[in-house]
């Protein structure tokens, strides 16, 4: 006997115990995304249990599995307590997990729970894969409580439309699927909460957002919040599969997460904490607490649980075999519930060598480019726009992070609301410490000390003007100045405007032979507050050591590997070194421009090992251009030219293995990349 239901969408992992704490930030809740829409499917949910996570066949295996590798579940854990039974008819352990299930009570009364997102998986599998040792009674109690629980979360304004990268969206999305699989035929409200799950939440708000900013799969609340999305999808979009509703193929966002999480995943395992292992690591942004803490964000089981799902679902297409080879590298943990699950035919991984060097993001605006695919390759990360629909944001736009060959040569100041020294070190009458999310704990350009604000109540959001990807370079130019001022109608300036800027239009030309990123910077201050050539601009780089200063620029190492950063403009720079402060502070060096109004900043960082050369770097300057010329004593030299003037337009690069380079055009727009099941694919 089967019911027939609205399809299916969204969920979680099992078993999580971390605490994910709760930051509200302001964020815009549109009426509805416009684009593409979804429309759910009907499903044939079976009468008989499980129904979450298992197929007859799957549950076959599993269960001929755990006969040769039994397993003794944790008495604090309901899911492998639920596990246990179903898989080994462990009734004791059945039983834990039915009491735990029974006392289980949520406060739903706040602007959002994180007990629903923590507890609502595990509260679901236990009723479906406990489901015979819940009495009549117990059914119906549960029932009436977690209807309760579902419907009053999908009226908070918190974690829904227009926060469509929200974990506590997903978290809500996977309880009202899960809930309305789980409780069919005895639930008369099943129906409904499924359906506002798909149609609302997942067909008429994700769907479109899929598209437009969320177009390229970044995982936008970064590298610690941001697994959960694909965490809280995977079991659903697992169980709607086996009824007959494909949720992987409604969008193309999930084809285009595998492919972030290969391209913004460190080539190698990677020092991040002095004295720990190294281990894989996801480029950071937004609030992360545990990249200093525990290391391995690309090795969570969140993480594992999505690519294995990913390379199941997709095992015909490059993009699962892709997801393999991703599996293959990082060696992720599965849980418990995830092994043994996949088909007994294994998925062959395509190697990551055969794609592109280069992987844009447009909905995030997120460019990750590489000299080569290896654990010898350095890798570069431009953050030119900013992901929305979230929350745990930081004020990241236009920074830049830069890894070669196991080590972080700059990056931000990973934390979660954490103090740093304020600009200038903070004393002697400097600004107060100031947080480590806001614009001063990235690679960014200051005016009068500030960054953009706060990431609520922009005039405009960043805009990417021009981006290419080329044999010899990558190329990217963005327009940050409306990013950096609030709107004064909706804002609170003294929480939310810098007065001091004008514009800012920030330039990167990644050189892959010569393993070099020039970085030009348009800064024009503006006269609100004082005269605009009074302003002080200021550029940032981070650094997890001490650099040592050194004519025309600084030299920055991280064990066998080395930063040089050459100052072109402003001429005669002084670079200042900060001493960010524990736990999470780096080394910051501060480089002012004063100066008339329009004022420009140009830096070339060269990523190399301890006992490689300098590249030698020249700077000349006409009426309408800055050239900049790089040579290598054996890997040849480049030319790079930029006009003048406080927009980007024209320019040129060009690179030669030996001899003059000759350059060509720099590209006039946004060069289109497509994610299909075949791979990321450059027009």
């Amino acid at each position: 006997m089967v019911v027939v239901l609205v399809a299916v969408v969204g969920a979680g992992l099992v078993g999580r115990r971390v605490v994910h704490k709760l930051r509200h930030h302001h964020v815009e809740f549109p009426a509805a995304r416009t684009g593409p829409t979804w429309d759910p499917p009907a499903v044939e949910v079976p009468a008989e249990h499980p129904r979450l996570w298992w197929t007859p066949a799957r549950l076959a295996r599993a269960r001929a599995r755990v006969k040769g590798h039994p397993f003794r579940p944790r008495d604090d854990d309901p899911t492998q307590l639920a596990l246990a039974y179903l898989l080994e008819g462990d009734r004791p352990a059945g039983e834990k997990a039915v009491a735990w299930l029974r006392s289980l009570e949520l406060n739903t009364s706040g602007v959002a729970s994180d007990a629903a997102r923590w507890n609502g998986e595990d509260a679901m599998l236990v009723f479906d894969w406990c489901h015979d040792l819940l009495t009549a009674a117990d059914r119906q109690k549960l029932i009436e409580r977690w209807n309760g629980y579902v419907d009053t979360l999908n009226r908070k304004r918190w974690g829904n439309v227009g926060m469509e990268e929200n974990n506590y969206y997903w978290g809500y999305l996977r309880n009202g699927i899960e809930w309305g699989i789980a409780s069919a035929h005895e639930n008369p409200q099943a129906a409904k909460l499924l359906d506002y799950a798909l149609r609302a939440r997942f067909g008429q708000s994700f769907v479109p957002f899929a598209s437009g900013p969320g177009r390229g799969g970044v995982l936008g609340e970064g590298s610690q919040y941001g697994p959960y999305l694909v965490d809280y999808a995977t079991v659903p979009f697992a169980s709607a599969e086996a009824v007959g509703a494909n949720l992987w193929d409604a969008s193309n966002f999930f084809r285009e997460a595998v492919y972030y999480l290969v391209y913004a995943t460190t080539p190698t395992p990677t020092i991040t904490t002095p004295g720990a292992p190294a281990r894989f690591e996801l480029f950071p942004f937004d609030d992360d607490e545990h990249f200093l803490e525990q290391g391995g964000s690309a090795q969570s089981p969140e993480l594992a649980m999505f690519m294995t799902a990913a390379a199941e679902h997709w095992s015909r297409d490059a993009v699962g075999r892709h997801a393999r080879a991703w599996l293959d590298l990082v060696s992720p943990a599965l849980p418990l519930m995830a092994e043994g699950w996949p088909s007994p035919t294994p998925v062959p991984r395509l190697p990551l060598t055969g794609l592109p060097v280069d992987y844009y993001a447009p909905g995030a605006g997120y460019l990750y480019a590489r000299n080569k695919w290896g654990p010898d390759a350095s890798v570069v990360d431009l953050q030119l726009g900013m992901p929305q629909g979230v929350g745990h944001q930081h004020v990241d736009w236009g920074t830049f992070q830069i890894w070669r060959k196991g080590r972080w040569l700059t990056r931000e100041s990973v934390g979660y609301a954490v103090a740093l020294a304020g600009w200038g070190g903070g004393g002697g009458g400097k600004p107060a410490p100031v947080g480590c999310d806001g614009a001063l704990g990235h690679n960014t350009v200051l005016f009068e000390g500030m960054g953009a604000r706060s990431s609520e109540n922009r005039r405009a959001h960043p805009r990417v003007l021009r981006v290419e990807s080329r044999p010899a370079y990558a190329y990217a130019a963005v327009d940050l100045s409306e990013s950096y001022r609030c709107s004064l109608e909706e804002c609170r300036p003294e929480r939310d405007d810098n007065p001091y800027a004008g514009s800012l239009i920030r330039e990167f030309v990644y050189l892959r032979p010569l393993e070099a990123l020039v970085v030009f910077d348009r800064a024009e201050s503006a006269g609100d507050r004082k005269p605009a050539d009074q302003v002080v601009k200021t550029f940032v780089l981070h650094t997890e050591n001490a650099p040592a200063l050194v004519p025309g620029g600084l030299v920055a190492q991280s064990g066998d590997q080395v930063l040089r950063l050459t100052t072109l403009l402003p001429a005669r720079a002084a670079p200042r070194v900060v001493v960010e402060g524990p736990p999470v502070g780096q080394f910051r060096t501060e480089i002012d421009e004063r100066g008339p109004a329009l004022g420009y900043f140009l830096n070339v960082l060269q990523a190399r090992g301890a006992a490689d050369p300098d590249l030698r770097v020249q700077l000349t300057e006409t009426d309408g251009a800055f050239t900049v010329t790089l040579s290598h004593p054996s890997r040849g030299s480049a030319v790079v030219v930029f006009q003048k003037g406080k927009s980007s337009q024209g320019g040129k690069v060009g690179y030669a293995p030996a001899g003059r380079p000759t350059p060509s055009a720099l590209a006039g727009g946004i060069q289109r990349i497509e994610v299909t099941a075949s791979g990321p694919r450059w027009q």
